[in-house]
């Protein structure tokens, strides 16, 4: 049996994850561990690094292509968020528990949740809805920072995305773990020197 990605594929993943992470931890009052899910939503501090990361992807478009703000009002993008959450009712996904939608105007992006088949799913298995919801909106950035160009060529304001293949998928989720996987590390880290103890494994 093969791995579905390449040791390239998967090098290539981690390394964009770390260029983006490295970039937007330059600020000194602000941590990975931060992204770490809370109860029941998804982390501010995790919209805060998609909307950076967003903005950051688009930095040629903003200003120069048609339906694309100025530079001026993208930067003020964040305010309303650049990867916003919207919750719809059961069966609105297909029986998907995210999907990604394009926003408006151009530049902007909606993470689309289908709570009511969510907490079937986390009352079924124990998962907290905050850690569920957290990991899926990483994966949707996933999709957008590895794949933006392929699944939303051709596709009008307000409406989903195209369905990613299977390779997407995979790299989507890797893209995931790795942002998920610094932000455990950095719990660790910090719970270890101040506490003297790893309280990181309740995330993971």
């Amino acid at each position: 049996m093969e791995l579905p990605l390449t040791l390239e594929k998967t090098r290539q993943i981690t390394n964009k994850v770390y260029d983006l992470m490295t970039d937007y931890w330059e600020r000194p009052d602000e941590h990975p561990y931060d992204l770490l899910p809370k109860s029941h939503g998804i982390p501010q501090a995790l919209t805060q690094f998609a909307d950076y990361v967003v903005i950051q992807i688009h930095s040629s478009d903003w200003g120069k292509t048609p339906g694309f703000p100025s530079p001026y009002v993208a930067s003020t993008l964040s305010l309303f968020q650049v990867m916003d959450v919207k919750d719809v009712g059961m069966a609105g996904l297909g029986g998907y528990g995210s999907w990604l939608y394009r926003g408006s105007p151009l530049g902007v992006y909606n993470v689309v949740f289908d709570n009511q088949n969510l907490n079937g799913i986390c009352g079924k298995t124990g998962k907290r809805i905050g850690e569920v919801k957290t990991k899926l909106y990483l994966h949707e950035l996933g999709h957008l920072v590895l794949h933006g160009q392929q699944l939303f060529r051709g596709v009008d304001l307000g409406s989903q995305g195209q369905n990613a293949e299977a390779d997407m998928e995979a790299e989507a989720w890797l893209f995931a773990a790795v942002v998920f996987g610094i932000a455990v590390g950095d719990q660790a880290h910090n719970s270890k020197v101040f506490t003297f103890a790893d309280n990181s494994w309740q995330y993971w």
